[in-house]
């Protein structure tokens, strides 16, 4: 088992002090070799728990030094990679009001018409089908907030080879928003109800045919409604470190 070896932003110390995640991410603080099968990573968020994976021909890889960076990436190959957690976590992040914050760059997304509108889970709740995905759009990308075959709230990507920040939220009632890096919200009236299963996956879902073709350079996951405020200070502080858009 391959921990994180610690639950501290990259980018800071202090840019959100008290605003502690349920989630955390970070490629950055892991153990494995470039190209090494990620197997397992111990989520360094309050709600502890891991994301794994069993089988060998299902694992993403580890990317060292991603594009010449010096940051790191979980590389998905949009086929059948996936993570998935230990019961008990997910239920207690996405069960209320929620927000993700994710720093991906992706390699692929599915152009043809009959794709249009297929969701490649960021992260995703197993049972409830809840949480942050990147929606094809027949080629012109949307990070959507999704929920039982419906994206509630969504708003337009970059395209591929682009180191991008992504997030969503939800207050716990009755609205949703999603944005692109420091762009404005797209904010809905929409909820997610009851259904979460206590589980969740990166990269993909059970059942599903699409997943994320693309690499994850951080996520952080809080089970509360980060302010405007501590959003933007989140999203500009990732943009900065990261190189992102």
């Amino acid at each position: 088992m391959h921990s994180l070896v610690a639950a501290r932003f990259p980018w800071e110390p202090a840019l959100l002090a008290g605003v502690v995640p349920g989630l955390l991410i970070d490629p950055g603080r892991l153990a494995f070799a470039d190209a090494a099968e990620v197997d397992t990573i111990t989520n360094a968020g309050s709600l502890g728990g891991t994301v794994a994976q069993g089988s060998s021909t299902l694992r993403p890889l580890m990317r060292r030094n991603h594009a010449g960076t010096g940051k790191h990436a979980i590389d998905f190959d949009g086929v059948n990679d996936r993570l998935v957690s230990s019961a008990g976590f997910a239920t207690s992040l996405l069960g209320g009001a929620w927000t993700l914050v994710a720093v991906i760059d992706l390699d692929g997304i599915a152009a043809a018409a009959a794709q249009a509108y297929q969701d490649a889970a960021i992260l995703i709740d197993d049972g409830g089908f809840a949480g942050l995905t990147v929606r094809s759009n027949a080629g012109t990308p949307e990070v959507g907030a999704y929920r039982w075959n419906t994206v509630i709230a969504r708003a337009t990507m970059g395209g591929t080879g682009v180191r991008q920040v992504v997030s969503v939220r939800f207050n716990g009632t009755a609205t949703v928003s999603a944005r692109r890096a420091l762009n404005a919200r797209t904010t809905v009236a929409g909820s997610f109800g009851a259904g979460l299963s206590g589980t969740f996956s990166l990269g993909g879902y059970a059942g599903s045919t699409a997943f994320l073709n693309g690499k994850i350079l951080w996520l952080g996951g809080w089970a509360s409604q980060l302010s405007d405020a501590a959003e933007d200070r989140l999203i500009a502080g990732a943009m900065a470190y990261y190189g992102a858009t």
